[in-house]
């Protein structure tokens, strides 16, 4: 068996909550994005959750080696213009490039949990799926 399998098997790194949040809170950009929530208060909504992404993004320290390899992405969505209208392609850099660079809060772990179950029923709801499980996790 070991003479087989020289290298192992590699394993991934399971996003942390903040970034599994991050994530979330980019999905529910884009999908507020939509013609069914262009009305109050689903565009404020919409725009506050903007701002705060601009803001994890702005926190970043530019000068660390790991920024660095990234600062191209970092100054195009530091910007709201860049979050006007999000496509695949902007999801898929930001997740890529930006999302492992956030740097976690020093909430506790339980707000944390709390917060990201919160926008999964959110995200959930307007993908027009069933999330009673969630809203009963909220409930205990």
């Amino acid at each position: 068996f070991f003479r087989l399998k020289i290298k192992g098997k590699e394993t991934q790194v399971a996003p942390s909550i903040t970034e599994r949040i991050f994530n979330i809170k980019l999905e529910l950009i884009r999908k507020l994005e939509r013609f069914a929530y262009q009305q109050e208060p689903h565009i404020s909504y919409r725009n506050r959750l903007v701002e705060e992404m601009i803001g994890e993004i702005n926190r970043l320290n530019r000068r660390h080696f790991v920024v660095k390899r990234h600062l191209k992405q970092v100054e195009k969505y530091s910007v709201k213009a860049a979050w006007e209208h999000l496509g695949d392609l902007d999801l898929n850099e930001i997740k890529e490039h930006l999302t492992p660079l956030i740097i976690p809060s020093d909430d506790d772990e339980p707000a944390k949990l709390f917060d990201h179950l919160i926008f999964t029923i959110e995200l959930g709801e307007l993908l027009g799926k069933n999330v009673n499980y969630h809203k009963e996790q909220v409930v205990k």
